[in-house]
């Protein structure tokens, strides 16, 4: 009768729920992914295979086969039984198996899926709708295309083999650059550690080793000049001569007294100061006044002036004096009639008192 009938299947209702406490019991998807629940690993499992492992506290973990290993996937009761959302950089992360409400474009949603290798299927909102990621799991097969990383945190990058056309290094931290093929338009020394003055010694000489830098100072060398900066002041050398230097001096046996000086090396032959003509630009640099040395070619030793002196103060001359080119020149003009007239006094007002005639 009907009655028995539902008799017997009550108490087979009754009997299966109460072996499903205590059983394992498995689930075959039309010869897919088998699902079982249970306290214990399931025989001969398949990859893809899914185990609900109940635990003795009354909660149950999930794994995944991976065609070697059971993996645990995810606490079920921990994680799965809610939705849960976690702030991670300007984006979201969901997990759970309810759609998320809210999001925002470029959010991310991890959600249960036995269908999927690992056992979640991942998810991105494209700003209207959710958009299942397929390959999540494994990205050999990832291999053209555009990836906006901006949104992706990423745990373990091995970038031996990354070209970019831009690379923005503002979140590098961290680890060793090896810089031998970057290069820099603009960089901010102010944080820079390390021996810097080695890096600016070995990399400051320039395409063709110009400059050289140690710990006495700089040399900067143009073809036969080469100049020198060091305690002293700068040094001249012309092809292998040192012809003098420009810089501090002090007196002998008085090193308080402290000036700056000219100074002429014994490799030298003489100095000057010249001065280009006026409106002349390309033209050479005329002496005004020099001073050369015994024994050269085609000039006077000493001090030589090539343009008027004046003095404003008197003149005083120790030791003696050679008139004799005056006194020449006053013969010349003597013979030619000429009357030389010499100041004997002068007054206050810079008028001539006396005089006598020559």
């Amino acid at each position: 009768s009907n009655n028995s009938i539902t008799q017997t299947m009550t108490s087979i209702s009754s009997t299966a729920q109460s072996m499903s406490n205590t059983l394992s019991w498995t689930m075959s998807h039309g010869g897919n992914n088998d699902t079982t629940f249970g306290p214990k690993a399931p025989a001969s499992p398949r990859k893809g295979n899914v185990w609900y492992k109940q635990l003795d506290n009354g909660t149950t973990e999930l794994y995944y086969w991976d065609g070697n290993a059971w993996v645990l996937s995810a606490k079920t009761d921990s994680q799965w039984q809610k939705n849960r959302a976690e702030q991670s950089g300007d984006h979201t992360r969901f997990d759970g198996p309810d759609e998320p409400k809210n999001a925002q474009q470029g959010d991310i949603w991890f959600k249960e899926d036995v269908n999927e290798k690992n056992g979640i299927a991942m998810y991105s909102y494209s700003g209207k709708t959710w958009v299942k990621f397929n390959g999540m799991t494994d990205a050999n097969m990832l291999q053209e295309g555009n990836i906006d990383a901006s949104r992706i945190n990423v745990l373990n990058l091995d970038a031996g083999n990354i070209t970019a056309g831009t690379l923005s290094a503002n979140f590098i931290k961290g680890g060793q650059i090896d810089a031998s093929q970057i290069d820099v338009i603009n960089l901010n020394v102010n944080s820079l550690v390390g021996n810097v003055s080695q890096f600016i010694k070995s990399n400051w000489n320039g395409e063709y080793q110009s400059v050289s830098i140690e710990w006495s100072g700089m040399t900067v060398s143009t073809g036969d000049m080469k100049t020198s900066f060091n305690n002293y002041g700068i040094n001249f050398d012309y092809r292998g001569r040192s012809i003098g230097y420009i810089g501090r001096s002090t007196l002998v046996g008085n090193d308080n007294v402290v000036g700056m000086s000219f100074n002429l090396n014994s490799d030298g032959d003489y100095f000057s100061w010249s001065a280009k003509d006026k409106g002349d630009p390309n033209g050479n640099y005329p002496m005004k006044m020099a001073w050369y040395r015994q024994g050269l070619p085609n000039t006077r030793a000493g001090f030589v002036f090539s343009d008027d002196v004046n003095f404003d103060n008197a003149i005083t001359i120790r030791g003696s004096a050679d008139v004799s080119g005056m006194l020449a020149t006053m013969a010349y003009y003597k013979s030619q009639g000429a009357t030389f007239v010499i100041p004997t006094s002068v007054g206050d007002g810079q008028t001539i008192g006396s005089y006598v005639y020559v």
